[in-house]
């Protein structure tokens, strides 16, 4: 038996089927713009992102590392969140969820940000 006189990484390629699972975890910028801004009205109708965490089944401090723009958000928060919202998944992520505002006075079309 040969004994190593000095030290050496051995790392393991990623198969095909985990290649192919990362590359299918990612939402794109747009969907994560319309995650973000579902979780901000979603987290105004429950009045506080306390009670908000709990209907989603989140901590807080997760849900707002979620939140931010300097992380991904996943397809499992998009879940958590039309499971909530009562709608589905396509709708929070294509932006149809949740319906832009209309100013009741110019009948403008406005969205709330992110």
């Amino acid at each position: 038996m040969a004994v190593l006189t000095e030290r050496k990484k051995w790392k393991r390629e990623p198969s095909e089927f985990a290649k192919l699972r990362a590359s299918r975890q990612k939402l794109t910028e747009t969907e994560q713009a319309n995650v973000r801004r579902a979780c901000t009205v979603l987290g105004r109708r429950y009045g506080s992102f306390k009670r908000l965490c709990e209907a989603m089944g989140m901590s807080v401090y997760g849900l707002m590392k979620a939140r931010t723009p300097k992380r991904g958000q996943s397809p499992k928060l998009a879940l958590a969140v039309s499971r909530v919202a009562g709608c589905s998944v396509d709708d929070v992520l294509t932006g149809k969820w949740p319906p832009p505002i209309v100013c009741p006075c110019c009948n403008g079309i406005g969205y709330v940000p992110a």
